[in-house]
C-alpha cells in the first residue's frame, strides 16, 4: 500500500487481518525515513515492553538483514535500541508498563504502536502529548492491530460510520480535524487503512489457505483474521474474564505451573500463585517457532526478579498429556543440569477443567497481555445453524487457556498435593 509511505499527517491507523502486512509496511517506513530524514527519535510502543522483542524489534532487524544494511544501523539487542550511523537517528523501544521511562521521553518525533488495542486510550494520549516540539520533519503516530473488538476506543475514535462507510469502498479514508489557534487554523490529519491477507503477495499459500480454513471453523475468527472485519464475539467461556489487579500480593502458599506445546501455534508457560484459596496468574513464556530443545534451554535460564531460578527444585509443570516426548525430553533435560523439576502430563478433561475455573476466583495482571487477550475471545463452538456446542471450545488462540487450565484443574484432583512451598 504506497500511501502508507507517503502520507505525513499525525495519525496513520491500519487495521487488518493477519498475514496482511501491515507491521512490516510500517517497519519499513520508520527504516526509510531513519535513512532519508533528521533528526529522529522513534519509538516502538506496546502495552508491556517484553512483547515488543518478538514483534516490532524482531520486524526491524529482519528488514535491515533482508535490504543488506547491517552497515548502516547499530543494533542494541539489550536495550532494542536501532541507531542509524550515518546521522544518528535513533529507534527506541518502551512498554507502556515502564512509567519511568514514558516521563522521561523528551524529542520524540515518531511513535510506531503495536496493537494499540491492547493499550488503555490514557496510554494513546501519553503518547500522543509525548509527541510535541518543533521538528524538521512531519511528526506520526503509526497505528498496527487486528480489530478484535467493535466496543475498542479506538474504533470510536478513529473509525466512525463515515471512515468505515469509505473504506468499505475505497480501502482506506483520509479525515482532517480543524483546530482553530491564535487566530489560524491548524489541521490534524488522520489515515486510516484496512488491509487482509489479499494485499500481501509475499504471504504464502498455505497462510493463506489457513486464514480461509477459519471460515468453517469460526465465523468471527474469520472476519477478524482473514477479512480484517472487527469483531463481535459471542459465547464467551469466561464472559467477565479474570479479574484484573495492577500489583499482586507478596507472600504464596503454593505456585503452579501449566505449560501448552507449540511450535507454528505459541507455547505458553503459566504460572498459577495461590493465596488463600485464589489464584493469580503470570504469563512467563509465550512465543512460537520454540524446538523442544530450545524451549528446555529458556525454561533453565528463567529467572525471577531477585535472581533465584523461576522453576526452581521442588517445582512441578503441567503439560499437555498429547505430548509424552517432549514431556520426557524435558524432565531429561532438568535432571541432567542437577535441577529437581517434574514435568508431569496434565488431565485434560476440558469441560470438567473449565467447570472448575469458573468456580473459582482467579487474577490476572495488565502485563499478561496474550492471558487477558486471549480470555476475551475464548469461546464455544457453535454449529452452522449457530447453536452452542457446550464442552468443546473453539480451537483458536487458547494457548494460555489451556496452560492455565491445566495446573489448576489437575491440582484440584490431589487436593493435598503441595506443590513448590514457597
Amino acid at each position: 500500500m504506497p500511501l502508507v509511505y507517503g502520507f505525513s499527517g499525525r495519525y496513520l491507523m491500519e487495521k487488518g487481518g493477519a498475514g496482511s502486512g501491515k507491521s512490516e509496511r510500517a517497519a519499513a517506513k520508520f527504516l526509510i525515513r531513519m535513512l532519508t530524514e533528521k533528526p529522529h527519535r522513534f519509538v516502538c510502543f506496546r502495552k508491556v515492553g517484553k512483547t515488543i522483542r518478538n514483534s516490532q524489534f524482531k520486524l526491524l532487524k529482519d528488514q535491515i538483514q533482508r535490504w543488506n544494511l547491517s552497515k548502516a544501523f547499530d543494533v542494541k539487542e539489550t536495550d532494542m535500541v536501532i541507531i542509524c550511523k550515518a546521522n544518528k537517528n535513533e529507534m527506541l523501544s518502551i512498554g507502556m508498563d515502564d512509567r519511568e521511562k514514558i516521563k522521561s521521553l523528551t524529542s520524540i518525533t515518531g511513535a510506531w504502536v503495536e496493537e494499540p488495542t491492547e493499550l488503555d486510550e490514557s496510554d494513546f494520549n501519553q503518547i500522543d502529548t509525548r509527541l510535541r516540539g518543533y521538528t524538521q520533519n512531519y511528526k506520526q503516530i503509526y497505528g498496527t492491530f487486528n480489530p478484535i473488538s467493535e466496543h475498542n476506543w479506538i474504533k470510536g475514535r478513529f473509525f466512525d460510520e463515515y471512515v468505515e462507510q469509505t473504506i468499505k469502498d475505497k480501502g482506506f479514508a483520509y479525515t482532517t480535524k480543524e483546530i482553530p489557534m491564535d487566530g489560524a487554523i491548524v489541521r490534524l490529519e488522520s489515515l486510516m487503512v484496512h488491509s487482509t491477507y489479499k494485499d500481501n503477495p509475499f504471504l504464502p499459500a498455505e497462510d493463506r489457505a489457513t486464514l480461509e480454513s477459519y471460515k468453517e471453523i469460526d465465523i468471527q475468527h474469520y472476519k477478524i483474521y482473514a477479512l480484517g472485519e472487527w469483531g463481535s464475539i459471542g459465547n464467551l467461556i469466561y464472559p467477565d474474564g479474570f479479574r484484573i489487579l495492577e500489583s499482586y500480593p507478596t507472600a504464596f502458599e503454593e505456585e503452579l505451573y501449566g505449560l501448552d506445546f507449540g511450535f507454528n501455534n505459541p507455547t505458553a508457560l503459566i504460572k498459577a500463585s495461590i493465596r488463600d484459596q485464589e489464584f493469580y496468574l503470570d504469563e512467563l513464556f509465550y512465543e512460537k517457532g520454540f524446538t523442544n530443545t530450545d524451549l528446555g534451554q529458556e525454561l533453565l535460564k528463567m529467572k525471577r526478579e531477585d535472581g533465584t531460578w523461576e522453576l526452581k527444585d521442588g517445582s512441578v509443570v503441567y503439560c499437555d498429556c498429547a505430548e509424552p516426548a517432549r514431556i520426557k525430553e524435558l524432565n531429561d533435560l532438568f535432571s541432567n543440569n542437577g535441577r529437581s523439576v517434574d514435568f508431569l502430563p496434565a488431565d485434560k478433561s476440558v469441560k470438567d477443567g473449565i467447570d472448575y475455573l469458573k468456580s473459582q476466583k482467579i487474577y490476572s495482571k495488565p502485563s499478561n497481555v496474550n492471558i487477558n487477550k486471549e480470555v476475551k475471545g475464548y469461546k464455544w463452538k457453535e454449529t452452522s445453524d449457530g447453536k452452542v456446542i457446550d464442552g468443546e471450545p473453539v480451537k483458536i488462540n487458547d494457548h494460555a487457556m489451556d496452560a492455565i487450565r491445566y495446573p489448576l484443574y489437575t491440582h484440584s484432583l490431589s487436593p493435598d498435593l503441595k506443590i513448590a512451598f514457597i
